[in-house]
C-alpha cells in the first residue's frame, strides 16, 4: 500500500481530541493517528462522548480516549476571534457531555482548536455555530 506525503485524506472526518502525554491536539482518521498539531480548524463538527469510557475514567481515576469532535478539516482556516465564538468544556468527572456557555455541545458549524499558551494550562476550543 502506498503512503502519501500527507497522511489526511481531506474527502473523509477526523477526530481531534488532546493529547495529554504530548500536550497537542491528536488527529484521528479512520481509528489511526495521522498527527499531531497546535492548532486546528474543523467544520460541520459532532462533539462525541462514549459513555462507557467515561464511566472507566470515573472507575479507574486514568485518563483515556473516549471524547472527541469529529469534523472535516479546514485547510489554512481562517477563524477571527470576534465575540460570536462560545469557549467549550469537558470534564468527565463533572459532565456527561461537552458543554458551551452551560448547555449541551452536540454539533457546530466550526471549531477552533488552541494549543496550551503560558496564561493558561489547558488547551483551547472555541465553537461557532452552536446547534444545542
Amino acid at each position: 500500500m502506498h503512503r502519501s506525503d500527507n497522511p489526511f485524506d481531506p474527502d473523509i472526518a477526523v477526530d481531534v481530541y488532546w493529547n495529554l502525554r504530548r500536550r497537542c491536539w491528536s488527529v484521528r482518521q479512520r481509528g489511526l493517528v495521522v498527527g499531531h498539531t497546535t492548532h486546528m480548524l474543523l467544520r460541520d463538527v459532532v462533539w462525541r462522548v462514549q459513555a462507557s469510557g467515561r464511566e472507566r475514567v470515573r472507575r479507574e481515576g486514568k485518563k483515556n480516549v473516549h471524547a472527541y469532535a469529529r469534523g472535516t478539516i479546514v485547510p489554512n482556516g481562517h477563524f477571527l476571534l470576534d465575540g460570536c465564538e462560545v469557549a467549550v468544556r469537558y470534564n468527565p468527572y463533572e459532565l456527561t457531555t461537552f458543554m458551551a456557555a452551560h448547555t449541551p455541545l452536540h454539533r457546530s458549524e466550526s471549531a477552533l482548536f488552541a494549543a496550551v499558551c503560558a496564561a493558561s494550562p489547558q488547551p483551547r476550543t472555541w465553537v461557532r455555530g452552536v446547534n444545542y
